[in-house]
Order: structure tokens, then sequence, then C-alpha cells
């Protein structure tokens, strides 16, 4: 990546990019405050559940256009205009975008597969009539219909040939087993060479957001398929508290999944945190007297150089609040308004104000000490 305008166009359309080329669509629900302003380093954000979508017919229904994989079943010109056509994409660039298309087409292994679907349809269909069946489906009396059950639709999404040819591209280890997790976290690590997750930018956000969320969906379904592994049937309160709680209200109970305190973030592994952070408290006695008593202390010498000394200025109002984290240590939120003389408006008297450095060893020998 490059200082060129095709480099900066990319890098600052570089999720419109990945949306307009991707085969299915990234949809979650969003948590983002409509107040935000866009002063902020960029942090892409969701709320609820995340999911990947896409259609299952090779064309789309009348009044609609191509979208996600359908586009790969025409040609590049032509999905190349639906690209940019869309709205979402007026910042790209239709060079750079009809050169990320042909490059899609001629590497990537699913691109392949829809082209050589759309020869598929061709053949089947020369005289490019709409086709209402390209396959039909026998059922055997013979057979056991669950499980051999015959689609309802009456048109094909896509035929693949050769199943082999797409596999995943996980990495394989012939000694040792790799997690989600750890292959996940060696792609991200920070390296020498040039590294694309790296450099993607706003992309890499999207990128660890989706990473993270198949690493925990894949550990909720281990937890929820080794149930009897992780001893699940000692809860047995929980279970008899659950069915008689379903009877009550007239309800049936569905399958309980119980999740170990292993599992990051569940309530039995906040619960044992908390537990293990009182246990310290038992035992190394903590006086929350004495961290009172010196708290206000500090406060009151604050306020004297704040409001008495005008160490920052002249304060003509306040507002202060006192908090206790985790019911602990407390702390100061305060809000003071300076008049207007006093008001620092230049990046040179903010400095004078408010730094952060390593102390000076020969103008502050005591700071010193304690590093």
């Amino acid at each position: 990546m490059g200082n060129d305008v095709s480099s900066k166009n990319f890098l600052d359309n570089i999720r419109s990019y990945n949306s307009a080329l991707a085969l299915a669509s990234m949809s979650a629900p969003g948590n983002r405050n409509p107040l935000d302003v866009n002063l902020a380093p960029y942090c892409l954000k969701i709320h609820g559940q995340y999911h990947h979508l896409t259609s299952t017919a090779m064309r789309p229904a009348d009044g609609q256009v191509s979208r996600f994989a359908q586009l790969y079943f025409l040609d590049t010109e032509e999905a190349v205009n639906h690209r940019m056509n869309n709205e979402a994409n007026k910042g790209c660039d239709p060079a750079l975008m009809k050169d990320l298309s042909c490059f899609m087409v001629q590497c990537n292994e699913f691109a392949k597969t829809f082209k050589m679907m759309r020869q598929v349809e061709q053949d089947l269909n020369p005289t490019g009539t709409e086709a209402k069946n390209l396959m039909s489906f026998r059922n055997d009396p013979h057979h056991d219909q669950r499980r051999y059950n015959a689609p309802r639709a009456n048109e094909i999404a896509v035929v693949f040939q050769d199943v082999d040819e797409l596999k995943s591209y996980n990495p394989q280890y012939p000694r040792f087993k790799v997690t989600q997790m750890d292959y996940y976290a060696h792609l991200l690590a920070s390296r020498a060479e040039f590294s694309q997750f790296q450099k993607a930018g706003k992309l890499r956000c999207q990128f660890i957001l989706d990473a993270y969320m198949k690493t925990e969906a894949n550990r909720l379904n281990y937890i929820k398929l080794n149930q009897p592994q992780l001893r699940a049937e000692l809860y047995s309160r929980l279970i008899d508290h659950l069915d008689n709680r379903a009877q009550n209200e007239g309800i049936t109970a569905g399958i309980p999944v119980i999740l170990p305190s292993s599992f990051m973030g569940s309530p039995r592994n906040m619960q044992e945190r908390y537990q293990d952070a009182m246990s310290l408290v038992r035992k190394f006695e903590y006086r929350s007297d004495l961290v009172a008593k010196t708290f206000s202390l500090d406060v009151k010498g604050i306020m004297k150089d704040l409001i008495l000394n005008r160490i920052l200025g002249n304060i003509i109002a306040y507002a202060s609040v006192i908090e206790f984290q985790k019911r602990g240590l407390p702390h100061l939120h305060l809000l003071a308004m300076l008049s207007d003389e006093d008001k620092p408006r230049f990046q040179e008297v903010i400095d004078m104000m408010v730094w952060a450095e390593i102390p000076d060893e020969e103008r502050y020998p005591n700071l010193m000490q304690k590093f």
C-alpha cells in the first residue's frame, strides 16, 4: 500500500470494497450513538445477533437488483456497474473496483465456482428463456423421508461439481492442533514483515469482530454438545426449579444448557471472579475506613489548589461526584468551568497544564525514585 490516490481511496473505503465484493452480507444491529461525532478513532460496535446473509437464488426476483453472490453469475463489466450503482459504494473508484472484481474472479475459489455455474446454466438453457426447474428430485418410498427430504423450492442456488475444491483453507498442522483463537492470534500478531491485517484499517476492526464472534459461537456450541462431560447433571436443583416454573406458567421448558465457570463472561465466571477477589480482601484485610479518610484528605487538597490557589486559573463554577468502583476504591469526577480570560485556547497553553511523560531525573529526583 502506497501513498498514491488509489491506495488512499482504497483505505478510506476499504469496508465498502469488501462489502461490494463479498459473497454474503454481514448483518448485525449496531449501537452507535446518533450524537457521536467523527473526531474519535474508528470503532466498529454491534449489539445483538451477528450473522451473514446470502440469497438462495441465482437470479434476483422481479424488481430487485443482483447482490453479493448473485453478482458473480454476471459478466465482470455488468457486475462492476451493479456495484458502482449502489449508494454505499459512491466513494469507490470504478477502475479500482473493476481491478478487484477481476482479481476475485481469477483467484477466489468460490467466485470461480459461481462462474462455472453460470456456464452450466447457459449450457442447459441455450435459448436464454427462463428455466423453471434446472434439477428434479425423485422421492423413493424405501428411503427415510426425514433424511432424504426433497427441497420445496423450484429454483436451485449453486451446483458444486467438485466438493473437494471448496474445502476450508484453514491451516493444517500434522503434529499438533491449533485452536481457533490461537490461529486468529497468530494472524493478528505484530511482526516485522508486511501484514495485511495490520494495514487493513477499518476492515481490521470488522475482521477482529468476526473472528471473535465465530470463536465464541464455537465455544458455545462445544458446551452445548458436551453437557455430560461438563457434569451439567449435577445442577439438579436448577433443573427442578426450571421445571416447576414451567409447570406453574403453563409452558414447555426447553433443553437447558449450563454455562460453566470456565466460559468467560458467564454468570458463574463472574461470580467465581468476585469470590476470588473477596478472598484476597479477607486474607490481607482491606481497611475501607483508612482508604476513605486518606481519599477525603486528597480531595480537600485538590480543591484547595484549584479554588484558592488557582493553579489552573479562576474557577467560576464546579460540580463533583464521588463514586466507589466495585464497592471499593473511591474516585472523584470533577467538572470545573474557568472564566473567559483563563480558558486555554491554544495548544501551547494546554501542554503547559496537562502532559504525560517520564519525569526528568534532574528536575524531579523524588519522582524518579518510584520507578
